[in-house]
């Protein structure tokens, strides 16, 4: 059965949708492209005060041209230091047009490694040579007073020595990640193209690597991965969407970086879309290899919830990577927002895969839905969740140092009869894996929380998280993108929860707005603020 949650989409993010999910079956869960976590030393910090800084993208904003805003500090009282920053910003390379997408996905890192923080900034829009969706990547520049245009790049694929060049519908930029994939001292950035046409196959997708040096990022020694690589299991095929999502974490106990890569289009046994995630190894000098890498998707795990490969299931949509299990090493969790939990069509589904010292293995492997034991809430059709995953050190659970929480999106929930309003769950880490027993969901009616729920505001679409006090227990910042400010449509919204106890709380919490104060712009029609958000 085909999703048809197209006919419920009520403002024009369908067209942003599109752009960022390649014109492909993905266009069908409608919704922003995840934001993609960077793993930078401590917290984002453009000027290097040792408090936390973010980013949040706004890629509606001037009929989808897009912008985004950089925000020092977090404390709306006290903070009014922010930046605005689009491809007309004086200094930006580049010209701003209707539907670039610039700020669908942005990522923080060190790529230089003066001890600044810079961002990276998705533009899956962007034209190149006249190809439509063909897309770049901005990337500025952090120094003692901030992020500043000087010396910023913009990378497309018909750029040096990237080993492919720009086409229509490729939709580079789509998904980011940071890591240092090569054990240099310095971030690399990995790129997602999942429109990339791979040999006769449009849609099969890409993932790009570009390296960190002192001189910032560079093309010597780009890579490119696609399922037709040597050593790469799988086949490209039409709308796989190889790199639509993007993670990283030290999986194999050497303390290099690897890159888990969603392929949510790929076929298994031939149904469309069952979906599926590639993990490749991060080995000093020479960098991310497919050689020793893993394969995963639902029946490769053999867990008895799942009813196995199905159509549309998108495993692999999203994914993030973290501790779950209080071992050391990294784990990741692997959104299937299609997928029928129980007979309930597109109520979704998140499973956790655990590392191994070597490796990801199947051992302990979890399946989490609503209808999960002791999870809040319950399941609906098309409620979506997991559409989002993300893994930060915002909470712990002895009281000791901050542990890697679990937040799963359900951005498509209706809350108190207010339709597609979204929740998140938070769910914290025990040696057995995530638990759901010990977890929250929140959502703009939860007590304490400013903001309210609004029909289509999506709050959970995007998930970030930013330590602004340098205790390294990290904030959790959740986007509503398609949120109604007064009378506005998809203005979009923000919200920062505080971090005064075991767990993210609404103590302390605040929620913003392009209408907020110290916000640099004006709210406006499906500007879709919080389309991307940066994590720490």
């Amino acid at each position: 059965m085909k999703p048809t949650r197209h006919a419920r989409v009520r403002h024009r993010f369908a067209a942003i949708a599109t752009i960022v999910s390649g014109l492909t079956p993905l266009v069908l869960l409608t919704g922003p492209t995840p934001a993609h976590a960077a793993i930078d030393p401590g917290h984002p910090d453009f000027d290097g005060d040792g408090i936390g800084d973010w980013a949040v993208g706004a890629a509606g904003e001037n009929n989808g041209a897009g912008g985004v805003y950089t925000f020092y500090g977090a404390d709306p009282k006290t903070t009014a230091r922010t930046q605005y920053w689009t491809q007309d910003t004086p200094g930006i390379q580049g010209t701003s047009h209707v539907d670039d997408a610039f700020g669908a996905a942005v990522v923080a890192a060190d790529f230089n490694n003066d001890g600044f923080s810079d961002l990276a900034i998705g533009v899956p829009g962007e034209r190149v040579g006249g190809r439509r969706n063909a897309g770049g990547v901005q990337v500025i520049y952090g120094s003692v007073t901030g992020l500043q245009p000087a010396g910023n790049e913009f990378w497309t694929q018909d750029r040096g020595a990237i080993q492919s060049r720009s086409e229509v519908n490729e939709l580079f930029g789509t998904s980011l990640a940071a890591g240092d994939f090569d054990a240099d001292g310095r971030s690399d950035l990995a790129v997602g193209a999942p429109g990339e046409l791979v040999g006769r196959a449009p849609g099969a997708g890409a993932a790009f690597v570009l390296r960190g040096c002192a001189c910032g990022l560079t093309d010597a020694k780009s890579q490119r991965f696609t399922q037709d690589v040597s050593g790469m299991p799988g086949t490209a095929g039409r709308d796989d969407n190889f790199g639509f999502s993007l993670a990283v974490g030290t999986f194999g106990g050497d303390a290099i970086d690897d890159l888990a890569i969603g392929v949510p289009g790929d076929r298994v046994s031939n149904r469309v879309g069952a979906g599926g995630v590639h993990v490749l190894r991060g080995r000093a000098t020479a960098g991310l290899t497919a050689n020793g890498g893993q394969f995963w998707n639902e029946p490769l795990l053999q867990l008895p919830e799942t009813n196995g490969a199905e159509e549309y299931d998108f495993f692999g949509f999203s994914i993030a990577a973290g501790d779950l299990n209080l071992d050391g090493v990294d784990d990741i969790a692997v959104g299937a927002p299609g997928e029928y939990s129980g007979s309930i069509p597109f109520s979704g589904a998140v499973m956790t895969i655990f590392g191994d010292g070597s490796m990801l293995g199947r051992a302990g492997a979890q399946y989490l839905s609503q209808d999960t034991p002791d999870m809040p809430g319950k399941n609906t059709k098309f409620q979506e969740f997991g559409h989002t995953v993300h893994v930060a050190p915002i909470g712990n659970v002895d009281g000791g140092v901050a542990d890697d929480f679990l937040v799963i999106g359900v951005p498509y929930e209706d809350i108190n009869g207010v339709a597609d309003a979204g929740l998140v769950h938070v769910l914290p880490p025990s040696v057995s894996g995530v638990v759901a027993s010990g977890s929250a969901m929140w959502h703009l009616d939860s007590n304490g929380l400013a903001g309210d729920p609004t029909i289509g505001g999506w709050f959970g679409i995007t998930l970030g998280s930013v330590d602004t006090d340098a205790d390294g227990q990290s904030e959790l910042l959740v986007g509503s993108p398609g949120e109604d400010v007064g009378d506005v449509l998809g203005a979009g919204g923000v919200t920062r929860f505080g971090d005064e106890g075991a767990e993210p709380t609404a103590s302390g919490s605040f929620h913003r707005t392009e209408a907020s104060d110290f916000v640099s712009g004006r709210a406006a029609r499906t500007d879709f603020f919080a389309s991307a958000l940066t994590s720490g």
